[in-house]
């Protein structure tokens, strides 16, 4: 009697434990993708703010869309490790920050930097 009700209490503590492991993994994918909504929504209104002529909009599509590619390669590149991924990740950033700096006007860029500048003091 002793080792049943011992495995059911084993079994139903297995079943909690995983239980609660899908819950927190289901949280933090649910964090994710809200902070990833409320950067893209702050983006379009800094872009908006920008007031990017048609040419700079289509310069920054381009720009980003090349960007999408090299990024994939770089996460999926099973011979990298994570701090190897994390290098080049840095390096593809800073290649965007050149290049945008090329396509913005001197205010506009000053607009960019100060927003950027608010972001780290806010902890983002």
């Amino acid at each position: 009697m002793k080792k049943i009700l011992g495995i059911i209490v084993c079994t139903v503590l297995f079943f909690a434990s995983t239980n609660a492991q899908v819950k927190m993994a289901d949280n933090v994918n649910t964090r994710d993708h809200a902070s990833h909504q409320a950067n893209k929504t702050h983006k379009k209104a800094l872009m908006k703010e920008l007031n990017l002529s048609k040419q700079q909009k289509s310069q920054m599509k381009q720009m980003h869309k090349s960007m999408k590619p090299q990024k994939k390669a770089i996460m999926e590149n099973a011979s990298l490790s994570a701090e190897q991924k994390k290098e080049q990740l840095k390096q593809l950033r800073m290649g965007q920050r050149n290049k945008m700096s090329s396509i913005l006007t001197p205010e506009q860029l000053a607009k960019w930097k100060a927003d950027k500048e608010m972001g780290r003091r806010k902890g983002k």
